[in-house]
């Protein structure tokens, strides 16, 4: 199939009119997100994974006279680019052996006109690029507002450091990073992650996010500072700890949790929740988290914890007491510790005591009670209970 006639295929009548009623059936495979939200959303389980991007965005700076090595550093990564392709059996077009008349004619159609939304970004349904870095790379570069992205197909694309690695110098692998920490310092990340939790209606944070991250500014339906204060977390966790946090939410508390200890877990069941935590995590540059997105009644777990967060979601996993503990009891080295909190002791939780008797029998002491209304609204009780068996 010549390209002509993919040309003429896709600007006939009867392909748009198929596409357009696709569109309007999934109501996703198209959107706008600014250039911002779409680089953080580059990540391999919270590693920024796209530094061809970065690459790029250095080439049209030396091409306005900005620095003097970006050139030399996107035509290294083209050659390089295309020997990996083939070595993975992948046949190189002619017009991929040399990408500078591509970005010439981005570059001069950025200046002028911004984004043409008729060329859309392709992306998998994790929003990793699969086609448009170039065109990513013009747009954080011109400050475009927002950008066309299309879903289409589940390809990965790593483009990550250790790819990098490879090919470049460590002082040319420094250059790279360091432009990529700039253009990180350029970002409003608040309003990336606000975008985020726009995108999908919340369950949870009364129409804002439901924890609050102060090291970014962030407000909150709860105050994650305080709330590691009223739970007197700087007495349990230790840098040698593994902590799992079940319902991590936007991950905000699990990323201030992973300060102090030597590795995190957080569990979510809501997709854009995810997204705000492993963006969140890119932007800080934090590699001792996972984020899973999934139902933890069904996941499994490969190691074990010495610490667990059980925040206020018992309930929403419709979770027995005592099989709970069981579940949690066996996920946690000798001596682990669950810090279990109430749902609101007035509603959901009239009957906070037997519950926790109840989880108490899958072998556990109770060795720290108290409570809070973090919110000014819920009024809640929490436990840290020890592993005794």
């Amino acid at each position: 199939m010549n390209n002509k006639f993919i040309w003429l295929l896709k600007n006939s009548r009867i392909y748009k009119s198929i596409r357009s009623i696709v569109l309007r059936l999934t109501d996703s495979l198209e959107l706008k997100v600014s250039p911002a939200f779409l680089l953080l959303s580059q990540n391999l389980e919270g590693t920024f994974n796209r530094y061809d991007a970065i690459v790029r965005y250095m080439a049209i700076e030396e091409l306005q006279g900005a620095n003097n090595t970006g050139l030399r550093l996107y035509h290294k990564m083209q050659r390089a680019r295309n020997r990996y392709l083939i070595s993975k059996g992948i046949k190189i077009k002619p017009e991929d052996t040399n990408k500078d008349g591509t970005l010439m004619t981005l570059v001069e159609s950025f200046s002028r006109h911004g984004f043409n939304a008729k060329y859309p970004l392709t992306v998998n349904p994790q929003l990793g690029l699969v086609d448009g870095s170039h065109r990513l790379a013009c747009a954080l570069y011109y400050n475009v507002e927002s950008i066309l992205v299309e879903k289409s197909g589940s390809m990965k694309v790593d483009y990550g450091f250790d790819w990098f690695s490879r090919y470049f110098e460590p002082e040319e692998l420094l250059l790279i990073q360091q432009q990529y920490r700039e253009i990180l310092k350029s970002i409003d990340i608040n309003a990336v992650l606000n975008e985020v939790l726009s995108s999908e209606k919340q369950v949870f944070g009364r129409g804002g996010f439901y924890q609050s991250f102060e090291k970014l500014g962030l407000p909150g339906q709860r105050p994650t500072t305080e709330r590691y204060k009223i739970y007197k977390l700087d007495q349990h966790l230790t840098p040698d700890q593994r902590v799992l946090d079940i319902g991590c939410n936007c991950g905000f508390f699990t990323l201030m949790a992973a300060e102090n200890v030597r590795s995190a877990v957080g569990v979510e069941i809501t997709h854009t929740l995810v997204q705000i935590a492993q963006m969140t995590q890119v932007y800080l540059g934090k590699t001792n988290i996972q984020f899973r997105l999934g139902n933890f009644n069904k996941m499994e777990f490969e190691e074990q914890f010495d610490f667990i967060f059980s925040f206020a979601v018992h309930h929403w996993l419709d979770a027995d007491m005592k099989n709970y503990g069981k579940r949690l009891h066996g996920l946690l080295n000798a001596q682990g510790k669950v810090l279990l909190e109430s749902q609101n002791i007035h509603k959901e939780d009239h009957d906070w005591q037997e519950k926790l008797n109840r989880f108490c029998q899958a072998g556990f002491k109770e060795i720290q009670v108290g409570r809070l209304m973090d919110d000014g609204v819920i009024e809640r009780r929490f436990s840290v209970l020890q592993k005794t068996e």
